[in-house]
């Protein structure tokens, strides 16, 4: 036990089935260049780009008792 690294040379510190998603978040004041630093992290990484007001959208657009209700209120 004096050489630890000794028992651990060639082995996976990860298991190999296990996958790894990084996740951002890119939080600011109105009007920062929040939605364009996001579009680039997405393209330089390959993480999805979600916009807020896509979601709404596509929630609101469901058939849904929720959903209906929602597009009566605007």
């Amino acid at each position: 036990m004096a050489e630890p690294s000794r028992y651990t040379i060639g082995c996976e510190p990860v298991p190999k089935d296990l996958t790894f998603r990084p996740t951002a978040a890119v939080i600011g004041l109105p009007a920062s260049g929040k939605s364009c630093l996001a579009e680039i992290i997405s393209n330089r990484t390959g993480m999805v780009h979600l916009r807020p007001e896509q979601i709404i959208e596509s929630f609101v657009s469901r058939v849904s008792h929720f959903s209906e209700r929602l597009r009566k209120k605007t």
